[in-house]
């Protein structure tokens, strides 16, 4: 049947679909094959390695070994035990085992009838079978047919591997003339080399070895699995090279990778690195044999191995691969990194350079990926923009306008490990992803003050009002004053010669809906930025002066529009008539800072430096008076925080009314614990320098400097619980 192509699938034929079809077509009593019966009656005894060693001795006689296996040990013993009772000479090197003598001869004079027919059909017959790995073969004729005879003086050779055809070879003079000559085949008709010979051997044993495998073939689960380890330990230990491969192959078609994996094999670990070289030239790149040696080496402790295995596949540029595939090698690179070196510095068997090197390439390995993942987030940006852009031309034009620029960066970001260099000046910069170009600089710990101060003016400046370039005569004081706030914020930005605004920005400022949208952003940056060993990027002195300014503007506008009475506005920003405002509803400033996670201290810290700054200045009082308000806010938060108690009026002072502020401090850092550590280092004496500097303020207004001597002295009684 198999030669004449009566079978459903001839085409799908594996390494052990052959003994398969043998088995399913009415199991080994329906053929001659003794190989097929003998392992048959091997399996039932529950002797699997037996099994391995009777398949491979019979596939070694077309080319493979038997190195490796119990047949190696007994074939000297057998083969001389019988070559001596048949009065031969031994040669148990390159001679068959003695239980294999004739096993591949089938006699014409030992034939039946319906053998002789079934002979005849094939030799005037054309295979059907033409693209299987099993074509022209015959089971029936190679594999054991007949009843050995030893009367004829014929054995296949162990050194057929190179032939075309299974021959046989004479071991006693020939006295027929009309016998086979030594070329001539022992199969009729038919042609069956010598890798079909040792594929079908193959595909008995791993017949087998798939059923101890298949939860769905046997019910006695534990012995299954002692036989399947054991039959594996025997299948490993085999040299034969051919065999180990058709073995790895069988175990990943039938998705047994674990146990494959398992396997500790030089061979193996060969065959894997081949085919990741394979993948390497170009012939498959899903990531698979990359994945299966790296899997490999961690299974067998080798870290090492597996990070190199794992950084290679990220790194190489020849090799097409997506920038999420690059960076889930990174991960596995980095993670096996870790291990290798927290491994080798525990043996202690490297030396101290060693482990320097290897600390020295993981953190250079973090880096690589971190930048990965802000290629990852320009990458998203450009194709947000990508989109934006073409809906916007597909709108205004009603056809789509490929922009073949765009293309080809989004093709370059999304394949390649760029340098941070180059996402900078060529991608973030350019584009204007100015977020992005922060966390460029805290990636690579370049501490440039100007450009940080330029970004994060812009990105400022993005959010608030836009304003006209320069102010009319008509324009009001309000407007004045609001248009130099916001034309000083952006002067010596991308955003200085930006589209024009209008007087309208006034109303748009006085509404105060900015407000929420700076505490976002800044808070969400602040939060990504701070903390991570690059504090310049999130410069709290341009913050702190910046978020000030705006909330000092506000205020003194919304108070003087509140008061009708008075519609003038001087213009040395005088806070005269400013009503005190809850310093927990106001300051929202300070509280964008503690919600980032900054420390009370330095927070503190950075409003003295700008009250000092202003006094050395000689800043108008007004300016004075607001940080030293500002200073007593965060002072009272500080300590009733540290308390558990709620602010003035009644007002919590967790900010947003979770404690999320709070909880996002540095490591158990708590309100208490940093109260407690300032109060150490002379908090009481700073407090009361800034009461001297209110009560030395020269033009002030006495009622407001009163109120905030008050809210000193709140602080100071609230201190005096804590000892």
């Amino acid at each position: 049947k198999v030669m004449r192509g009566d079978l459903k699938e001839t085409n799908s034929f594996t390494t052990s679909s052959f003994a398969e079809y043998l088995y399913e077509n009415g199991g080994a009593d329906s053929t001659s094959s003794l190989l097929v019966r003998a392992c048959d009656a091997l399996m039932k005894l529950g002797y699997v390695g037996g099994i391995v060693d009777v398949c491979l001795a019979c596939a070694a006689n077309f080319g493979g070994t038997i190195k490796g296996t119990a047949a190696e040990e007994d074939e000297g013993a057998d083969y001389r035990a019988y070559s001596k009772m048949n009065g031969q000479n031994s040669n148990a090197n390159n001679e068959m085992l003695s239980w294999e003598i004739d096993l591949y001869h089938n006699n014409n004079a030992d034939k039946t009838e319906e053998q002789h027919m079934l002979q005849q059909n094939l030799e005037h017959s054309t295979p059907l079978v033409t693209n299987s790995p099993y074509r022209n073969t015959n089971i029936s004729n190679y594999i054991a047919t007949g009843t050995p005879n030893r009367s004829n003086g014929y054995s296949p050779s162990r050194n057929a591997s190179n032939s075309n055809v299974l021959v046989a070879t004479s071991t006693t003079p020939q006295s027929n003339p009309s016998s086979p000559s030594p070329s001539q085949m022992i199969v009729q008709g038919v042609e069956v080399t010598s890798l079909d010979a040792r594929k079908c051997c193959h595909s008995i044993l791993l017949y087998h070895l798939g059923t101890l495998l298949d939860p769905n073939k046997l019910q006695l689960v534990h012995q299954k699995q002692y036989l399947a380890e054991t039959m594996l330990s025997v299948c490993a230990a085999s040299q034969d090279t051919l065999f180990q491969h058709s073995l790895y192959e069988h175990l990943l078609e039938n998705q047994h990778v674990d146990i494959l994996l398992r396997i500790s094999s030089p061979m193996l670990e060969q065959y894997l690195e081949n085919k990741v070289a394979t993948s390497n030239k170009g012939h498959s790149d899903d990531g698979m044999n990359h994945e299966l040696l790296w899997r490999y080496y961690v299974v067998h402790n080798r870290h090492q191995s597996a990070y190199e295995v794992m950084k290679s596949r990220a790194t190489t540029e020849t090799v097409p691969l997506v920038l999420d595939k690059r960076m889930e090698c990174l991960t596995r690179a980095i993670n096996s990194a870790v291990v290798a070196l927290s491994v080798s510095a525990g043996v202690g068997h490297d030396s101290k350079n060693d482990r320097s090197v290897q600390s020295l390439e993981l953190t250079n390995l973090e880096e690589q990926l971190e930048v990965a993942g802000l290629q990852k987030r320009i990458l998203s940006a450009v194709i947000d923009q990508n989109a934006i852009q073409t809906r916007n031309e597909q709108q205004a034009q009603g056809n789509i306008i490929i922009d073949t620029s765009n293309e080809e960066v989004i093709q370059r970001l999304s394949t390649s490990l760029l340098s941070v260099s180059e996402l900078y000046n060529t991608y973030a910069g350019p584009m204007g992803l100015y977020e992005l170009c922060l966390s460029i600089l805290l990636c690579c710990r370049h501490n440039d003050i100007a450009a940080i101060d330029t970004l994060w003016r812009t990105i400022l400046g993005l959010i608030m009002p836009t304003p006209p370039l320069a102010s009319s005569s008509g324009d009001s004081d309000f407007t004045e004053t609001v248009i130099a706030l916001l034309q000083s914020l952006r002067n010596g930005t991308p955003l200085d010669k930006d589209e024009e605004g209008n007087s309208t920005c006034l109303t748009a400022f006085e509404s105060g809906d900015w407000i929420n949208s700076i505490k976002a952003k800044v808070i969400s940056l602040g939060k990504e930025l701070y903390g991570k060993g690059a504090d310049y990027t999130f410069p709290m002195h341009l913050l702190v002066d910046t978020l000030e300014g705006f909330r000092r503007v506000h205020e003194y506008i919304k108070d003087k529009s509140e008061d009708s009475s008075d519609p003038t506005i001087p213009s040395n920003f005088s806070t005269n008539k400013i009503t005190f405002r809850s310093s927990t509803a106001s300051a929202w400033p300070f509280q964008i800072f503690v919600d980032v996670g900054v420390p009370y201290s330095v927070i503190i810290g950075t409003y003295s430096v700008l009250l000092g700054n202003f006094e050395r200045m000689g800043q108008h009082p007004s300016i004075r008076i607001h940080f030293l308000k500002c200073i007593a806010e965060i002072l009272m938060f500080w300590v009733e925080s540290a308390s558990g108690r709620s602010g003035r009026g009644g007002e919590p002072l967790l900010i947003n009314g979770s404690g999320s502020g709070c909880n996002d401090m540095n490591a158990a850092e708590s309100s208490s614990v940093q109260l407690a550590k300032a109060l150490s280092e002379g908090m009481r004496s700073n407090i009361d320098g800034y009461k001297a500097s209110l009560e030395a303020l020269v033009g002030g207004n006495p009622g407001e400097v009163s109120k905030i001597l008050s809210m000193m002295n709140d602080v100071e009684n609230v201190l005096r619980r804590f000892g």
